[in-house]
């Protein structure tokens, strides 16, 4: 199962779609987990700095962290 990772810049969005992580060509980035994406976003100077976890009602997790 592929993670796709949605991120909040504070700004008003036009839908979920328009905050994934995206390629220089536009396309959804997928991650193997949500490390994968730390990793991602640490190599292009990305800071992580706190994260946590809340149920998404359907018994899975929604993963959150602060960068």
């Amino acid at each position: 199962m592929k993670l796709t990772v949605e991120v909040d810049f504070g700004q008003k969005m036009t839908g979920w779609a328009a905050s994934k992580l995206r390629d220089e060509n536009g396309k959804s980035l997928k991650f193997n987990s949500m490390v994968d994406a730390l990793n991602y976003m640490g190599k292009r100077g990305w800071e992580f700095t706190q994260a946590y976890a809340i149920g998404n009602g359907g018994g899975g997790s929604v993963y959150n962290s602060i960068h």
